[in-house]
Formats: C-alpha cells, sequence, structure tokens
C-alpha cells in the first residue's frame, strides 16, 4: 500500500491523505483504515479497466487479443511452441498473478492448456475426416499422454514448480527451442527441410488423386496381420511401417508428464520424438502430435482443476480466439517474409528469455 500525505494543517493536526492501494486488488474489496490502531473509516478499490478474476490483473482483454494473435502466427513460423510463447506472454506482459493464495504458476499452467486444447481441433478434424489418422499408433499414444497429464504431471508441478521455479525451467526450454530454431536456419537444414516438403506434397497430392477416383476410403484403410503391442507391421496409405505401441504409451506417458506440468501442449517434444526415435514419417506423426496436444491439455486441465487450480477462463478464450484467429493469417505472412530471418530472430527471443528468466544476465532481472 502507497501512501501520499496531501495536506497537513500545523495548527488543528488534520490532514488528508490518498492512498494507492495494490494494483491488483479486485474491485468493490473494502480495505479498511486505521489511525494509531484505530479504525476510523473503510473504502472501497475503484475499478481501472477490465478485471480479469481469477488471473488477478486489470488488462485489456484486447492486449490479450493481440498477444495471442502474434503468438499464433509464430506458431505457424515455427509449428510448434504455442504453449511456450503464451506462457512467457502471460508472465512477462500479462503479469499473471492469480487468486490470493494460489501461486500465480498454478494459474498460468491451466490457463495456457485452454489453447493447446482448442488450436489442434480444426486439423484433427480434418486429419481424421480425411483417413490419415493411423489409429493403432495414435490411442497407445493418447492414453500415454493424458495417463502422464492426469495423474502425475499437475501434482508434480503444483508442488514443487512454483512461478520462480517455473520461470527458470521454461527459460531452459526456450533455450533448447531457441537453439533448434537456429540450427533449423542453416542451409543444411533447409534443404532437409524442402526434401521433406517434397514427400509431403506428393502424399498430399495422392491424396487427391484417390478421392478423385473414389479410393481414398480403400487407401486410407489400416492393414495388419496381427496386433502385437510391442510392434508389428502395418500399412498405411501404400507405406508399410513398423508400429510401436508399447514404445508410443511409454513415451506418452513421460511427455505428457512434462507437457502438463509446463501448460503446454508438448509439440516441440512430440515431433522429434516420433520422426527420430520411432522412425515415422512427418505425414503420419503431424495428426498423432495434434492428438497428443489435445489429449495433453484435456488430462492437465481436469487435473488442476481438481485440484482447485481454475484457469482464467476469459483470458484462456481470449488466448485461444487469438492464436486461431493468428493461425489463419500466419501462412499469408509467412509468404512474404524470409524464412531465414524469421526463425533466426524467433531463436534470439528466445535466448533472451532464457537469459531474462533463468537470472544469467544481471540487467535483465
Amino acid at each position: 500500500m502507497k501512501s501520499l500525505i496531501q495536506y497537513l494543517d500545523k495548527n488543528t493536526g488534520k490532514f488528508s491523505v490518498t492512498m494507492t492501494p495494490y494494483k491488483n486488488l479486485a474491485p468493490d474489496t473494502t480495505m479498511a483504515v486505521y489511525v494509531n490502531g484505530q479504525k476510523i473509516d473503510t473504502f472501497k478499490v475503484e475499478k481501472s479497466g477490465f478485471f480479469f478474476k481469477t488471473a488477478n490483473i486489470y488488462m485489456n482483454p484486447l492486449i490479450v487479443f493481440g498477444g495471442a494473435f502474434i503468438i499464433g502466427v509464430l506458431f505457424v513460423i515455427m509449428g510448434a511452441a504455442g504453449g511456450l510463447f503464451t506462457a512467457a506472454f502471460q508472465i512477462t506482459v500479462l503479469g499473471t498473478k492469480g487468486p490470493i493464495g494460489i501461486n500465480a504458476g498454478n494459474t498460468i499452467k491451466p490457463t495456457n492448456l485452454f489453447l493447446t486444447l482448442c488450436s489442434p481441433l480444426t486439423g484433427l478434424f480434418t486429419y481424421i475426416k480425411e483417413k490419415r489418422f493411423a489409429t493403432p499408433v495414435a490411442v497407445p499414444f493418447v492414453i500415454g499422454i493424458i495417463t502422464g497429464a492426469f495423474f502425475i504431471g499437475p501434482p508434480l508441478s503444483a508442488k514443487y514448480l512454483n512461478l520462480a521455479a517455473f520461470k527458470f525451467y521454461l527459460g531452459i526450454i526456450c533455450l533448447v527451442i531457441g537453439i533448434k530454431l537456429f540450427t533449423e536456419s542453416l542451409p543444411s537444414a533447409i534443404e532437409k527441410k524442402k526434401a521433406m516438403k517434397a514427400i509431403v506434397q506428393k502424399f498430399n497430392a495422392a491424396i487427391k488423386e484417390s478421392k478423385e477416383s473414389g479410393k481414398a476410403l480403400e487407401m486410407g484403410s489400416i492393414e495388419f496381420e496381427k496386433f502385437n503391442f510391442i510392434k508389428f507391421d502395418m500399412k498405411f496409405w501404400g507405406e508399410t511401417f513398423v508400429a510401436k505401441p508399447l514404445m508410443m504409451l511409454i513415451g506418452g506417458v513421460i511427455m505428457g508428464i512434462i507437457a502438463s506440468s509446463f501448460g503446454v501442449g508438448g509439440g516441440f517434444m512430440f515431433m522429434p520424438f516420433m520422426t527420430t526415435m520411432v522412425g515415422y514419417p512427418m505425414y503420419l506423426a503431424v495428426p498423432i502430435a495434434l492428438s497428443g496436444a489435445f489429449g495433453t491439455s484435456i488430462g492437465g486441465i481436469a487435473k488442476y482443476v481438481t485440484m482447485g487450480y481454475q484457469p482464467d477462463w476469459i483470458m484462456a478464450a481470449l488466448i485461444a480466439a487469438g492464436a486461431m484467429c493468428g493461425g489463419v493469417i500466419g501462412p499469408k505472412i509467412q509468404k512474404k517474409l524470409p524464412e531465414i530471418f524469421l526463425k533466426r530472430m524467433l531463436a534470439g527471443a528466445l535466448i533472451l528469455t532464457c537469459l531474462k528468466y533463468t537470472g544469467l544476465l544481471w540487467f535483465m532481472r
């Protein structure tokens, strides 16, 4: 509480005082005024803008929507880490505090997960409709993620990841993603990505052709001789893959714990896991990754809410809406800007965020 003596009458001893309460006090909060231990009056805190009740901050909703819109654009450029950017946005720009008695970190996490609950839906429904969703490997993955995100991640996070610890480890993740983005901007990585895009374009062309010829249902069907929980050969869209349900289940549990602990979807982990460790091609991995982000959100939000850590629903809706709008506009912006410049700029921003949150540079603390 700050106070300023405006007027003092030395002859009578009478004075007037203007008090500025703590900026995160909710509107209409009743405050008592004591002088020399005696209660002399009460007053109510006046509203000074839009108040997000659960986040416990005054903030213009347009700033929340606008920031989320930019995140949506960045998400398109990066292909992942939307929840990571949103967490940094809530901490640094919005200054989310959380209700009195609840650590801010435990308000930020479930609010973030609302973004990753909504953003994958459109793409996921499209993939399912087009028969591009490999159920035998996706279902164990999602079961593992929901298990980790509900039973393990949030309880550990609520106990050990207060805002200070949350910021530090979030900074470490920012560093990892920043380095990854920078390496993706190198010429060798750009050429590799072009080759991968060519494979995906060829696959999309095959899908279009199968639709026109009426063979989409046949091509999109999943064929395997005998299901085995360890591994089995699976034919999908004319290609044969080695399905590894147990590996997907275990990986899902571990990544569900990590993702829900930080209130992020986990896409930055899912794609490297499936393309590098499991060996799935991009067009098989992307739909599964979207279902994984959705699973993290369902499990994480449900557990945080049952533990008494509510997301700020109004803020969450604004963030989700802004990010989804940014996701629509993002591809149009991306085409007009050089990919190398964008990725290096984002890498620099993430590394600076790491330095700030970990306190490695004293002047950024």
